[in-house]
């Protein structure tokens, strides 16, 4: 029998990246294949809330140690609050004489390190070196996190995974031409870079109908889509999951995520999965997860004007959008599926424990 691994993370029921890369974990099977048992360490803003999740998942954490029920700990962190509760755990895992997995998934974690004073930064480098592993999503992410934090740091890296299915999905054969974004209706998203950019798009389409599906202040968004001339033509959806971002995506003509910070956007790779061409900014992982000119255009973030530039030429070119979906498609099957992810990271927990057990 495999040996049981304690994971700590985000609720697998909530909203962002990490819940969404770890639903599709336990989704393939991988949670029963290895033994994982899986603790929450955030559901939610809320002092009380968050107290209460906390103390929970440390003391079933030291409940599950007690009864030597782990022989390794994978610990998932953004940055800020994610990366400190991480660290805890990190911390916890050492204590009781456990290796543990550091997975780091923010794209936001350089400009995170470099505004932690002194005894911050010491602290994230001090968690780095005593991971048994630290988890970055790209190569570019690997080589920028050892340069800036510590290149002693033992760091490999792992794509999200993507469930792909057999062939393309069959598309959508409405006249409407959608646009979708998924993600956190925030400004570090591009969602405001996107609506100063949809009048000009707009002038040249005026039917083209833009799909606002994440989580977040859905009344601030509606307000900078008033302010912006669009909101008829912006179409709110809230957070989706299951089929309603399935049906989302089908609909779509092409995908758009202007953000200015990311790490390994899983909502892109979903995008590529439905044979979507892709419009998104050139930063972080994103430029490791497709190739310019081929699945998608990408534009610098901050910048409207190119983001309309990008999304015009592709709507005006049926084929070329096709040609660009066919290719992502491809793409993600090769790369990202799930199958091919998991078993990486399954070798890579083989290899923790092989050196953990040596040592």
């Amino acid at each position: 029998m495999r040996p049981h691994i304690i994971m700590v993370g985000d609720s697998i029921s909530g909203p962002g990246g990490i819940s969404a890369v770890v639903k599709t974990y336990r989704d393939t099977g991988f949670f029963s294949e290895r033994n994982i048992i899986y603790l929450s360490n955030y559901e939610g803003a809320g002092g009380m809330r968050q107290i209460r999740v906390m103390n929970r998942a440390i003391l079933a954490f030291l409940f599950l140690r007690l009864k030597q029920r782990a022989s390794l700990v994978h610990i998932h962190s953004a940055s800020r609050g994610s990366f400190w509760r991480a660290a805890m755990f990190g911390e916890l895992a050492r204590i009781t004489g456990v290796p543990f997995a550091l997975h780091i998934h923010s794209g936001e974690f350089p400009a995170f390190f470099d505004g932690c004073n002194r005894f911050a930064k010491a602290l994230v480098r001090r968690t780095f070196r005593q991971a048994r592993g630290v988890i970055c999503l790209t190569p570019g992410w690997k080589k920028k996190l050892l340069s800036q934090i510590d290149p002693q740091a033992a760091m490999t890296s792992l794509p999200n995974p993507v469930a792909v299915p057999n062939e393309i999905p069959l598309q959508n054969t409405e006249s409407k031409l959608r646009l979708l974004f998924l993600g956190r209706l925030t400004e570090k998203k591009g969602l405001f870079d996107l609506f100063q950019a949809m009048p000009r798009v707009l002038a040249r389409f005026p039917d083209l109908q833009l799909v606002v599906a994440g989580d977040g202040d859905i009344e601030m968004a509606r307000e900078y889509a008033t302010q912006s001339g669009i909101a008829h033509a912006v179409v709110f959806k809230g957070w989706v999951d299951g089929e309603k971002k399935e049906r989302c995506l089908k609909e779509a003509a092409l995908f758009v995520l202007p953000s200015h910070f990311e790490g390994f956007p899983v909502s892109i790779l979903e995008a590529m999965t439905y044979g979507k061409p892709v419009v998104a900014t050139c930063v972080g992982g994103v430029p490791e997860v497709f190739v310019d000119g081929i699945h998608g255009h990408l534009v610098p973030p901050h910048d409207p004007d190119a983001l309309a530039e990008a999304l015009l030429k592709l709507l005006a070119d049926p084929e070329l959008m096709a040609r660009f979906g066919i290719a992502g498609y491809g793409h993600a099957r090769d790369n990202f599926s799930t199958h091919l992810v998991m078993m990486n990271l399954g070798s890579y927990y083989d290899s923790l424990l092989s050196t953990a057990n040596r040592a």
